[in-house]
């Protein structure tokens, strides 16, 4: 089903997880290099793809990267690579997995705009399908304006 927005409405803020072990793709990722920053796909990484896949300006604000300061360099030059501005970095003093993360850009966020809408997503996996993506997160942003999937 697609859904054609005549009314602009409120853009998701996307949170992008970009942390990681390094223990399922070993020997090519490692937890110097995990598997988010390897450029699987030409010059581009799944880091990059992410970016590029969040980078629709009707549907979604600048991201919001949670990751570690041993990767800051890899999501520095993913930046550089893909032209794609953040609106911040939070670099984590240690892992505490998904939720912390999620958690802390969260109510970093909350603190300039009380009505700001979240959208989570890892850095780290390959979405084939970026349209029905972006279908995906029209729903979503819909039903939050229907009172679905409000907290």
């Amino acid at each position: 089903m697609v859904y054609n927005l005549i009314v602009r409405k409120q853009k998701l803020r996307p949170i992008v997880l970009a942390g990681g072990s390094g223990k399922r793709l070993w020997p090519l990722s490692t937890k110097e290099k995990p598997k988010q920053f390897i450029p699987f796909f030409g010059e581009y990484s799944l880091f990059d793809l992410t970016l590029q896949r969040l980078n629709k300006a009707s549907l979604f604000k600048k991201p919001i990267i949670v990751t570690s300061e041993k990767y800051l360099e890899y999501v520095e030059d993913s930046i550089m690579r893909t032209g794609i501005e953040p609106e911040k970095i939070i670099l984590e003093p240690f892992s505490r997995n998904t939720f912390p993360a999620i958690s802390l850009a969260v109510l970093t966020s909350l603190i300039n705009n009380k009505e700001e809408s979240f959208i989570a997503t890892p850095s780290d996996h390959y979405i084939s399908r970026s349209k029905e993506f972006h279908n995906s997160c029209l729903v979503a942003r819909n039903n939050l304006k229907n009172g679905g999937l409000n907290l």
